[in-house]
């Protein structure tokens, strides 16, 4: 039982499929890190063009 335990903690996450919610956190995260860089392009953008119609 103790071997069994201590296989289970070392990689009782995979059984339930923590691995994938991982890999999908991960994406989204660079969903939005992607999106967070648009924005701030265009932020650039607009103050440029505010700065320049003064």
């Amino acid at each position: 039982v103790s071997r069994w335990k201590q296989e289970f903690l070392e990689s009782g996450a995979e059984v339930f499929g923590k691995d994938r919610t991982v890999a999908q956190y991960e994406k989204r995260i660079r969903e939005l890190e992607q999106l967070l860089g648009r924005k701030e392009v265009e932020i650039a953008l607009l103050r440029n063009f505010v700065e320049g119609s003064s």
